[in-house]
């Protein structure tokens, strides 16, 4: 099963990285979504796990936007991409935000804060702490930053056959995490009619600490 999971990853990061390669101003989303729909079964993806969610500029302050066929991204967009390939029933759920051509200043202290809070996610995970302990601490960081009013969501959640299925990483939730467990850590900020920002990442629990 991780053997799987790892192969659906690594072929819609390819997948993403030939996509990246396509995009250019003035492109509509559906555009890009039809684009990365291609290369994810050119990079041998069985099927998807899930709708992509494609999302430039204010659309990608919408967690759960629809790419559309009337907006053309501009230097500047933050563009997003949620979306994951599958492999032999196993899916990928992974998460990454550009910016398109050149970054404000605010938006950058923005993005480098979600990264902040998935780079604090992933050095706390381990085995034996809670899955209340991860959303936590990766929320915290949202909180105690500028940004803070941004946030709207959980960290995390498992992954496996299901996109979505247990553990669920939230506070109020004390299962503890065993070798094994997959989940994802994918903090975000959404600033309403301007950009959002999230960076989501499949991470596997070891008898050392995560990969």
């Amino acid at each position: 099963e991780i053997s799987r999971l790892k192969e659906a990853i690594r072929r819609s990061e390819a997948a993403l990285e030939s996509t990246l390669g396509q995009v250019r101003v003035g492109q509509t989303e559906k555009e890009v979504e039809a684009i990365l729909l291609a290369e994810l079964f050119r990079a041998g993806c069985d099927g998807l796990a899930f709708d992509p969610i494609v999302a430039a500029g204010d659309n990608a302050a919408n967690s759960h936007a629809v790419a559309r066929a009337d907006y053309r991204i501009k230097p500047g967009d933050a563009l997003l991409f949620d979306f994951g390939g599958r492999y032999r029933h196993f899916s990928a759920d992974i998460t990454r935000t550009f910016f398109v051509g050149h970054v404000s200043e605010d938006d950058r202290a923005f993005y480098d804060t979600v990264l902040a809070a998935n780079e604090k996610g992933r050095a706390v995970s381990r085995a034996g702490i809670t899955a209340a302990d991860v959303d936590d601490a990766t929320s915290k960081v949202l909180e105690r930053s500028q940004f803070a009013a941004c946030k709207r969501h959980k960290t995390g959640h498992g992954l496996g056959l299901d996109v979505h299925e247990a553990p669920q990483i939230m506070r109020g939730n004390d299962q503890v995490l065993e070798p094994g467990m997959v989940f994802t850590i994918e903090p975000g900020l959404y600033r309403a009619g301007a950009c959002g920002v999230r960076i989501e990442d499949d991470v596997l629990v070891t008898p050392t600490g995560i990969e």
